[in-house]
């Protein structure tokens, strides 16, 4: 907390996915929570098939990644859900977000929905890609 007092918001704001890990003690977690995760192969392929649908969406745009949409582009590739459009103001709205971090909050989404196979972003690939987002969602300690 310490550190993170120090970071500005500006600096934090272009950083995509700020997620915090604690330390692991040995095996974790219920056979349930083991028997969902995915494997590394799996994990691959989703990967590869994202890039795809990626490579085939901007397929003449001079664009290669969801990261590198901006403005227009971002309105026209990043679709939202009724759902995902509510969930995505609310978020915005309560936690004071900038613009360059819903910007980048939308890109995340939109990569998330990828590699779900999903044309639109829904509520769903918002909420996961807000979880991403940590240090937006609490003050920093005061120094």
């Amino acid at each position: 907390m310490r550190y993170r007092s120090r970071v500005s918001g500006p600096f934090l704001d272009r950083i995509d996915l700020q997620v915090e890990l604690p330390q692991q003690k040995g095996p974790s977690g219920s056979e349930d929570d083991r028997s969902r995760r995915i494997t590394s192969a799996k994990a691959r392929q989703l990967v590869a098939e994202a890039y795809e649908i990626q490579r085939e969406r901007y397929k003449g745009t001079g664009i290669r990644w969801n990261s590198e949409l901006a403005g227009r582009m971002l309105e026209r590739y990043a679709v939202l859900s009724p759902g995902a459009k509510r969930l995505l103001l609310d978020i915005f709205t309560r936690l004071g977000l900038s613009h360059r971090a819903h910007d980048r909050l939308l890109k995340v989404s939109r990569t998330i929905a990828d590699l779900a196979g999903s044309e639109r972003i829904e509520a769903e690939h918002v909420a996961e890609a807000a979880r991403y987002r940590c240090f937006d969602q609490r003050p920093a300690a005061a120094g």
